[in-house]
């Protein structure tokens, strides 16, 4: 089964967190697009991140490597 799954990156790009937690998506057809909740465990630490979208099959491989576009969410936390 395929499952939403992330990265989190620092503000530098660099990898922090390869496996995130996995969001199991909405069935999707071609051409469709949905709006998902996504489940994400936030650092501790304040600081500027990224959040690296990507699908997985796990066991298998992560989607991205493919050739598929991932978008990088911008996420600032605070004290």
């Amino acid at each position: 089964m395929d499952h939403l799954s992330y990265h989190l990156l620092n503000e530098k790009g660099e990898v922090l967190q390869h496996d995130g937690r996995r969001t199991n998506p909405p069935d999707i057809g071609p051409g469709e697009t949905k709006e998902v909740q996504m489940a994400v465990e936030l650092p501790v630490s304040p600081g500027q991140y990224q959040i690296e979208v990507d699908m997985v099959r796990d066991g298998v491989t992560w989607f991205a490597p493919h050739g598929n576009a991932t978008p990088r969410i911008k996420l600032q936390l605070q004290n």
